[in-house]
C-alpha cells in the first residue's frame, strides 16, 4: 500500500515539474518578445521626435506649419509624439 502511494506521489511531483518548467519557458518567451516590443516603441518614439525637431529647424519662420496642408503633418507629428509620451509614461 505504501508503495503505491510512493509510486503515486512520484508520477505526480514529476507531471507538476514538467508543467513548471514549460510555463516557465513560455513566460520567459513572453518576456523577451516585451522587451522588444518595448524596444520598439521608444525607438519610434525617438525617431518621431526628432524628425519634428529637425522640421522645426527647417521652418524657423513657421511659415509651413502655419500653412493648411503642411501644418497638418505638423499637429500630426505632435499629437503622434503626445501620445507616444502617453504610452511610455513620459511627458
Amino acid at each position: 500500500m505504501i508503495g503505491m502511494l510512493g509510486y503515486i506521489f512520484i508520477c505526480t511531483t514529476a507531471i507538476l515539474g514538467y508543467a513548471t518548467y514549460n510555463l516557465l519557458i513560455k513566460v520567459e518567451v513572453l518576456e523577451e518578445e516585451l522587451l522588444d516590443t518595448i524596444d520598439e516603441v521608444l525607438d519610434v518614439k525617438f525617431k518621431t521626435r526628432k524628425a519634428l525637431e529637425e522640421m522645426r529647424d527647417i521652418d524657423s519662420r513657421e511659415a509651413f506649419e502655419k500653412d493648411d496642408d503642411v501644418g497638418s503633418v505638423f499637429a500630426g507629428l505632435k499629437e503622434i509624439v503626445e501620445e507616444l509620451g502617453e504610452k511610455t509614461n513620459e511627458a
